[in-house]
This record gives structure tokens, sequence and C-alpha cells, in this order.
């Protein structure tokens, strides 16, 4: 029995502009380091954002100097790989059906620092 003071489980959501980033990820690696390497990529990152749905607040926020909005980030590494990436969130405790997670977009960490471009164009795409 879950009592008041445990962690409340987050449901979990993926926009679209996050799932598009998943999957220009997947054709990447597909091309460049075949078909099986992406399909391990692909479980890894999904199974990274479900967990997300268990006290998602351990993660750290991105300085807010371009967001407007609380955005947490999950720096993600697939077991026996060098690629790191980051998943990039809002956590909601009074989210419209309870507390929720909101991924917004997933890079490459090794990319150049987000924008205040960039984060107005994710912000834009929630």
């Amino acid at each position: 029995m879950i009592g008041a003071d445990e962690p409340a489980n987050y449901s979990v959501r993926v926009t679209e502009r996050a799932n598009r980033d998943i999957d220009a990820i997947y054709v990447y690696f597909a091309e460049e380091f075949g078909e099986a390497m992406a399909n391990k990529w692909r479980g890894g990152i999904i199974k990274a954002i479900t967990g997300l749905s268990f006290m998602p607040e351990r993660y750290a926020l991105v300085p807010k100097r371009h967001f407007r909005m609380a955005v947490r980030h999950y720096t993600w590494r697939r077991s026996g790989s060098s690629l790191t990436h980051r998943i990039l969130y809002v956590a909601e405790m009074d989210g419209q059906d309870g507390p929720a997670v909101r991924v917004i977009h997933i890079r490459g960490a090794s990319r150049a620092p987000i924008t205040a471009e960039d984060a107005r164009e994710i912000e834009a795409q929630q």
C-alpha cells in the first residue's frame, strides 16, 4: 500500500517533437550502425523515458536562461555504448490528469548547447 509520504507515479507523455527526435535518431543509427543497433537504442530510450514515471524530479533542471518553464534533463546512455542522449522533459505535479511528465525533446549530448531560439521552438511545439 502506498502511503501519503510515498512519491506519486507520473503518467508519461511524449510530444510529437520528441517522437520526431526519436525517429530521426533511429534512422541515423540504422544508416550508420545497422538496424539491430538502432532497435536496441530505441528500446533503451523508450525504457528510459518510461522510467521517468517514478520520481522525475530526481534529475537536474536545465538552466533557465532559455526556457520559460521548468525543464529537467536526464542524460541517458545505453549500456555498452559511448553515445549519450539528453531527454528533456517537464514534470507537472498538478497536471490535468494528475502528476504527468511531458517529454519535449531528445538530442545527442555532444550537440551544441540549446540556444534561446531552440528553446522557443521546443516550447512552441508542445
